[in-house]
């Protein structure tokens, strides 16, 4: 996104509903990958981003790559364990 521009009502589920929560991120620039900014400080400060920017801090607890991750995670597990009876 631009700067200045914010997601807020989207991440909230205002403007447009899903049956999963909106999961914010914040990906590596190109200019990032160039200086070989490791993945370790990208998610860490991609947590300081949403943790310190005004507009997302109520929000921090459930953005990033890593709750992402573990959002997927836990829907993988359910859809897996939904169909295993049908397996037999």
């Amino acid at each position: 996104m631009d700067k200045g521009t914010y997601a807020v009502d989207i991440l909230e589920g205002k403007s447009y509903r899903l049956q999963l929560p909106w999961v914010g991120v914040v990906n590596r620039s190109q200019a990032d990958i160039n200086k070989s900014v490791d993945m370790i400080a990208a998610r860490r400060r991609e947590r300081e981003y949403f943790a310190s920017t005004s507009e997302y801090r109520h929000l921090a607890h459930r953005m990033g790559s890593e709750h992402l991750g573990k959002i997927l995670s836990k829907h993988l597990e359910t859809v897996i364990k939904s169909r295993i009876p049908g397996l037999q």
